[in-house]
């Protein structure tokens, strides 16, 4: 159950509930030996977390309340979503009727009260992987230049003239090699092959097309007809085990 390779992390807790904040921190024992425990800040409120992002720090994963007085859950993840969209948030309630309002909000996770340790474990093993695959890095040299880019930014990876391009928000940056090369890198960090020539980080995925794949920065990527059928069933898969 022990992650591997952990990196020191920040996690943080937000509920008005003292004893849930107990819970949470019972459930991540098992997580962590006594020298890899992460730094843990407790919130009883949700201004003051986003009090906190606002300031311009932040946290690896958020294990955030709806119900609190003031500022409810909700609407503090879409306040911290505007300083950190990436932030791995995990709502954690008895209220069933806000799973599609956090949906919206774009969370990791909904965990119902009370929780359950191996529903826990589940959903924590995962929001690590995503943690490690968000800061994961990926080499691309080309002549004198050396790039060092995090896997999670990567959108997508094009292939021509034995060169590829990695694409990554507002970027592009070549080195020479193979898009099966790349492919064999990265396809365990959620990437799938949709074309001879392409390769997607399916996180990025607004639009998967009969013809085309539409991305988080309204890139447009073809898909070959060879490739189309299994490239929908590995997203699919994908889906099921990292949305909810």
């Amino acid at each position: 159950m022990k992650p591997n390779g952990v990196i020191f992390m920040k996690l943080c807790i937000c509920d008005d509930d003292k004893t849930m904040h107990e819970k949470i921190r019972q459930c991540l024992q098992p997580f962590f030996t006594e020298s890899q425990m992460p730094q843990i800040t407790d919130f009883f409120k949700g201004e003051d977390l986003v009090e906190h992002y606002s300031s311009g720090k932040d946290f690896d994963i958020v294990f955030l309340d709806i119900e609190m007085d003031k500022m409810n859950g909700i609407d503090t993840a879409t306040e911290v979503r505007k300083y950190a969209p990436e932030a791995i948030i995990i709502f954690v309630s008895s209220h069933k009727n806000y799973v599609f309002d956090a949906f919206r909000c774009e969370a990791f996770h909904f965990l119902v009260k009370p929780i359950e340790q191996d529903e826990f474990d589940d959903v924590f093993n995962r929001a690590l992987h995503k943690h490690r695959v968000m800061h994961e890095k990926y080499l691309a040299s080309w002549k004198n230049q050396r790039n060092v880019l995090r896997i999670g930014d990567i959108t997508y990876i094009e292939g021509y003239r034995r060169r590829i391009k990695v694409h990554v928000e507002g970027s592009e940056y070549e080195h020479t090699g193979k898009v099966s090369d790349a492919y064999e890198k990265l396809k365990d960090h959620g990437f799938v092959r949709v074309h001879q020539g392409y390769v997607i980080n399916m996180r990025h995925i607004k639009t998967f097309g009969s013809t085309e794949v539409v991305l988080s920065d309204n890139s447009v990527v073809p898909i070959s007809e060879k490739r189309r059928k299994e490239a929908l069933l590995i997203y699919d898969k994908y889906i099921q085990k990292w949305k909810w």
